[in-house]
C-alpha cells in the first residue's frame, strides 16, 4: 500500500483506523482490525530507517528493536515491582522482624 498511495498517507490511515477500531476492542472483529491497523505502522517505520540509514539495513533494524525494548523495559520494571510490594504488604511480613509465632 505505501509503494501505491505513499508511507506517510499509508501510516496516517491505518493509524486512523486503529484509532476509530479501538473503540469497539471489546469485540472480536475491531479489536482484531485495531491490532492490525495499528502494527501496519512498524514495517513502515523499518522502511524509513533502512532509507535513511542505507547500507546499514541490519543497524536500522537493530535500532528500532532496542527503541521497542527501551519503551518496553520501563513499564514492565514499574508493573513487576508494584506486584512486589503489593504481595510484600498483603503477606502480613513486617520491616521488623519477619513472623512472630
Amino acid at each position: 500500500m505505501a509503494d501505491r498511495f505513499g508511507t506517510g498517507r499509508t501510516a496516517v490511515c491505518s493509524l486512523l483506523a486503529a484509532f476509530f477500531c479501538f473503540f469497539s476492542a471489546d469485540q472480536a472483529l475491531p479489536g482484531t482490525a485495531g491490532l492490525f491497523f495499528f502494527n501496519m505502522s512498524m514495517p513502515l517505520t523499518l522502511r524509513l530507517a533502512a532509507d535513511l540509514l542505507s547500507g546499514s539495513v541490519g543497524f536500522a533494524f537493530g535500532l528500532l528493536s532496542f527503541a521497542l525494548f527501551a519503551g518496553f523495559l520501563p513499564a514492565y520494571l514499574v508493573r513487576n515491582i508494584a506486584a512486589d510490594s503489593a504481595a510484600w504488604l498483603l503477606s502480613g511480613k513486617s520491616v521488623s522482624g519477619g513472623e512472630r509465632t
